[in-house]
């Protein structure tokens, strides 16, 4: 069984794996490499999948640079919002005063 980091090969090929529905115990067996690593690599590819899916970053042509909130982020900062706190002033706030003139 092989030990150390994941190569890019690797990562590619469980990216490729997942997008096929291979069960872990598979993948794991395929790569060489314990069950354990192979889940903290998938993982790690499902939460950067979700990351990319709630802001895009990327123009059409694949130029990097810009932020677009997807419906999906939205919804999610909006229901943030509505669980919050209500608003209590800042420090900076409260230190702030006027002199009477």
């Amino acid at each position: 069984m092989k030990k150390g980091k994941l190569t890019q090969i690797e990562i590619a090929c469980i990216r490729g794996m997942l997008a096929n529905d291979i069960e872990v115990e598979v993948m794991a067996k395929q790569l060489d490499r314990s069950q354990e690593v192979v889940q903290k690599a998938l993982e790690s590819i499902e939460a950067e999948i979700k990351r990319d899916q709630l802001i895009i970053n990327k123009s059409a042509k694949g130029q990097k640079g810009l932020a677009i909130m997807t419906p999906e982020a939205s919804m999610r900062i909006d229901d943030t919002r509505e669980n919050r706190q209500p608003e209590t002033p800042s420090k900076i706030q409260r230190s702030i005063h006027t002199i009477h003139g």
